[in-house]
């Protein structure tokens, strides 16, 4: 699945059959697609990893750590009515028309793509359709708390996953600590850096988390050949509540750009 947005082309774009955005800022796509154990991601740096001629604003979407399933969708400016002309014209894909939309496949990526109205381009790697009716014809839609989606949206890219399945790929090994003990965990980033919130269900796991999580960042240190510094330490690892912070930490990535592209899965 390695940079499975990488089809630049990927989409001069589709249609369907709907012709309204139910999507606000007030109830944007990513705030509609919470699902226990997936990754919610959004990011304004879509440059890195998709090219398209049309004024994007944002890409959001879901990753199923456990198959590797992404879907989203890439929001903006645009008609529906230029980009299924655009997409028509391109011959780079197989319309295929199903029970309840039109969509098309990539005939390199096999990405499937739809357009449900303007201003929204529907992705996934596979049964895009379903995902098509769930979201536009039967609006099934969850909902994250405005809180959770103001921290989504503070930086350049956010990553949510609420009930996780695994915890997302870092330099420290935490295996060890049960993953079922997690409520969610958030994380806000940058193009050189991320900061890290995990909320737990007791205040008993919060407190055995902070010391396992400061004892895996000082055991990763010195595997780098790095010396501990305590001060240091109690900068960038707190807690507050149920919540413990993991903050400033470098990348030469885009961590949640390569989650995306299917780099750390």
């Amino acid at each position: 699945m390695k940079k499975i947005l990488l089809f630049s082309a990927v989409v001069l774009l589709l249609v369907s059959c709907a012709s309204v955005n139910p999507f606000t800022d007030e109830k944007p796509f990513v705030s509609a697609i919470a699902e226990d154990g997936k990754y919610i991601f959004t990011t304004t740096d879509y440059e890195s990893f998709i090219s398209l001629p049309l004024d994007v604003e944002r890409v959001s979407g879901s990753l199923d750590p456990d198959t590797g399933i992404l879907y989203g969708a890439i929001e903006g400016k645009f008609s529906k009515t230029i980009v299924t002309a655009a997409v028509n014209a391109s011959g780079q894909f197989d319309k295929i028309k199903g029970s309840s939309s039109t969509y098309w496949i990539h005939k390199e990526s096999k990405m499937e793509v739809a357009v449900p109205a303007s201003g929204i381009i529907l992705f996934s790697t596979k049964d895009i359709e379903s995902i098509y009716e769930k979201l536009f014809v039967e609006k099934e839609l969850s909902s994250l708390e405005p809180e959770i989606i103001n921290s989504l949206y503070s930086d350049v890219s956010g990553l949510y996953v609420k009930n996780p399945t695994e915890l997302p790929k870092m330099d420290m090994d935490l295996t060890g600590f049960a993953v079922d003990r997690f409520d969610f965990i958030l994380l806000v980033a940058d193009s050189e850096s991320y900061d890290a919130s995990f909320t737990l269900t007791t205040q008993e796991y919060t407190d055995s988390f902070f010391t396992i999580l400061k004892a895996a960042y000082v055991t990763m240190l010195r595997q780098k050949g790095e010396r501990p510094n305590t001060e240091y330490l109690s900068l960038i690892i707190t807690k507050d509540e149920k919540t413990v912070h993991l903050l400033d930490q470098k990348l030469d990535k885009n961590y949640i750009l390569q989650l995306i592209n299917g780099e750390l899965i």
